[in-house]
């Protein structure tokens, strides 16, 4: 009879990735935190959608909240970018970030089991405000050192199956996620239904947070050492002129701009479709089944064709599941658009780091990740903050439209820049 340890290793899909014991666990913890991490971020979301609606909240009147977090994101993750290939410890690192980052958790629970005052428009955004931003500064790492960990941790060769497989369990997850949301929205006022969401989520923070510190470095991955020590200042100059930064931020600027509407779609539909509060529930369950579809499609893909050409074309066929969400009056059309949007951003979400990944030194990973995701980070938010207050003045269609132009030139620019940088040069920032 097997043991329990052969059974799990039957089942575990990561298992026939790698004969590396080490890789193999490494592979069991990242992947885990990806799925637990995922049901984090889904269980508060929509719900919270739901109860700012309903008392009243607009996207105008949010976005003027969202501005201090706005700066403070890429001021943070400007200043702790040159320290982070210098981590010596970068799981432990990684455990503290994942937790601190449960930190925006705080401001619906105090909404939620607070006295009624906090309950009106005003102290839901200034108490919003205030969580977010402690949020986003414990936070700014996280996207550096994720990267720094996995260039180390796992084989370029089984990357893109390791991601499909993660990302098609996370789908499958995430829909039991999205029929929880949906049983919660209709069950319960929309107080309770976000309480009941967000207790949960704490718990999906602390497990992820605790799986950090078994990844490890591979021997023949860790042999790289970081680049010399030298100014802060000096060593974000010395990344900003690498022709791998050159070439492909550009595509990353734009991408963030064209970002910033996709997250008022499911607000704007609530007034428009006169949607009732079991959406919350269906749109959670497009949003999680969407990397299940996603990574099929991108394990299908990928390797044929390449970022080059996958990146373009999802794009294209994202940006139409994006105006079709505001420009639809069939409810069930709305959450058609939604899904293709969802499933197109995920593919998007995964090409992008897998084409650094393959062109960008091991040694810089860190910092040059940093700053791709502070300036995503910074755009996302800066659109975000936009297209709220355009709104006051213009139709959402204008404003979306707009976004849309911006996806589909970011579009092209990583397809020149996927295969400008397979031509043979010398970027490593020693030689500099």
């Amino acid at each position: 009879m097997a043991s329990p340890k052969e059974v799990f290793q039957q089942i575990n899909p990561f298992y026939k990735l790698t004969k590396d014991p080490q890789e193999r666990k490494n592979l069991d913890m990242m992947g885990g935190r990806q799925i637990l991490s995922s049901i984090h971020y889904a269980l508060p979301g929509t719900l919270s959608t739901n109860f700012v609606n309903k008392i009243g909240i607009t996207p105008e009147m949010s976005a003027p909240y969202n501005i201090p977090n706005t700066i403070l994101m890429p001021l943070c993750m400007f200043l702790i970018t040159p320290f982070l290939d210098h981590v010596k410890n970068r799981s432990r690192f990684m455990a503290w970030v994942t937790l601190l980052s449960g930190l925006g958790l705080m401001s619906p629970l105090l909404v939620c089991l607070g006295p009624d005052s906090f309950r009106t428009a005003k102290f839901v955004l200034v108490n919003g405000m205030i969580w977010s931003c402690l949020q986003t500064i414990c936070s700014s790492p996280g996207g550096g050192i994720d990267a720094a960990i996995h260039c180390r941790a796992c084989h370029n060769e089984i990357r893109g199956r390791f991601f499909s497989i993660a990302g098609m369990i996370r789908g499958v997850v995430g829909v039991l996620v999205g029929f929880y949301i949906t049983w919660a929205a209709k069950t319960f006022d929309v107080r309770m239904a976000l309480l009941i969401g967000t207790i949960p989520s704490v718990i999906f923070v602390l497990i992820p947070a605790y799986m950090a510190l078994f990844i490890k470095d591979l021997p023949d991955l860790s042999d790289v050492k970081p680049p010399k020590r030298e100014n802060p200042l000096k060593d974000i100059s010395k990344i900003i002129g690498m022709r791998e930064f050159r070439i492909m931020m550009p595509a990353n600027f734009l991408r963030g701009l064209g970002d910033g509407a996709a997250g008022y779609a499911f607000w704007l539909a609530l007034r428009r479709l006169n949607l009732p509060n079991e959406y919350a529930g269906y749109v959670t369950i497009l949003g999680s089944v969407s990397p299940f579809i996603a990574y099929a499609i991108f394990g299908l893909v990928m390797d044929r064709f390449g970022a080059g050409i996958v990146i373009p074309v999802t794009d294209v066929l994202l940006v139409i599941g994006l105006m079709g969400t505001v420009v639809t009056h069939n409810p069930l059309m709305f959450l058609g658009f939604f899904l293709l949007r969802a499933v197109m951003s995920e593919i998007e979400a995964t090409a992008i780091p897998m084409a650094h990944y393959e062109v960008v030194p091991s040694e810089v990973m860190g910092a040059f990740s940093s700053l791709r995701l502070l300036l995503l980070q910074a755009t996302i938010r800066i659109s975000g903050l936009c297209s709220g207050l355009l709104m006051a003045w213009v139709t959402p269609f204008a404003v979306f439209m707009g976004c849309a132009v911006l996806k589909l030139t970011a579009g092209a620019f990583y397809g020149y820049g996927v295969f400008a940088l397979r031509k043979p040069h010398s970027t490593a920032v020693h030689q500099q």
